[in-house]
């Protein structure tokens, strides 16, 4: 019943237009009253949060095939980071594995 009250009120306010054999109407209805809408954003922000969380499992386990790459490569996991001759942190192990990710150009 709400959607057919907010088609009607649409319906009052819509632009009609006509062109030879064709009329076209625009109404713009309240989406955020409407039931529908309000499910189709719920459906929306779960798909999202869910492909979200996808992702980053995807990435997790991108970062430790990539650990265990540069393990058979080198035969240590990569250091914490890679300093200079004064002891001074240079390079975080995020940026040793970057080849294994596919990301050289980084």
């Amino acid at each position: 019943m709400k959607v057919l009250k907010a088609t009607v009120t649409a319906a009052k306010g819509a632009k009609f237009e006509v062109d030879d054999t064709e009329a076209r109407m625009t109404a713009t209805l309240p989406l955020t009253d409407l039931p529908l809408a309000t499910a189709y954003g719920a459906a929306v922000q779960a798909f999202q949060q869910r492909a979200a969380v996808s992702q980053s499992a995807n990435n997790l386990k991108q970062i430790g095939l990539a650990m265990h790459n540069y393990h058979d490569t080198n035969n240590a996991f990569p250091p914490a980071a890679v300093c200079d001759k004064k002891g001074k942190p240079q390079l975080s192990w995020r940026v040793l594995i970057l080849p294994y990710i596919e990301q050289d150009a980084l």
